[in-house]
């Protein structure tokens, strides 16, 4: 065990295996520092978006040993959340910004907004919120039903839901011959 003074070292750790193998591993150590805080001012964790909305948002940190952290000290990125994968934009840095909430024709999207504050005595902390879309359902149906429906270039049949993001534009085609009780229907 080491107790460290106040102020920031590097520690270092070696191992070394029976078979002299090493592995070296470094940690910054800010012994005495109190870690910044980060939040988003604006808006709230899991505040909703229509697609092509303009979402901005507003950041504040500050530092026990520091006070008010300035622009230069926090940084903030964007990551659309898609699937099971997700698309980080680049950090950048500064207290707040704005994006347009694109893709909408990918439901099972949302956005992460993370913030970084750093100190001058290297504490880093991070905060993050979710931006959530707004959804709708919309119901193609048919009478009789199993009339063809063709939503976003996809064959379905009727009845047929689909989920979508509110603001978002789609196609849809309907067939207009139907056979229904071995009766042909013309619409």
């Amino acid at each position: 065990a080491h107790t460290y003074a106040f102020g920031s070292y590097e520690a270092q750790l070696t191992v070394t295996d029976a078979r002299g193998a090493v592995t070296v591993k470094t940690l910054q150590i800010n012994a005495g520092n109190r870690l910044p805080t980060v939040s988003f001012l604006s808006p709230a964790n899991n505040a909703t978006y229509a697609a092509g909305d303009q979402v901005q948002f507003q950041i504040q940190a500050s530092d026990p040993e520091d006070g008010v952290l300035p622009a230069n000290k926090v940084s903030y990125q964007i990551i659309l959340h898609h699937a099971e994968h997700t698309h980080p934009d680049p950090e950048i840095v500064g207290l707040s910004g704005s994006f347009e909430a694109s893709f909408p024709e990918l439901v099972d999207t949302y956005y992460e907004l993370k913030a970084t504050a750093r100190d001058n005595n290297g504490g880093v902390t991070v905060a993050s919120i979710d931006i959530l879309p707004k959804k709708v359902s919309i119901t193609f149906a048919s009478n009789p039903t199993g009339a063809g429906v063709v939503v976003d270039g996809t064959p379905r049949a009727a009845p047929y839901t689909q989920s979508l993001i509110v603001g978002s534009t789609h196609s849809a085609l309907a067939d207009l011959d139907l056979t229904s009780g071995g009766a042909n229907q013309t619409f």
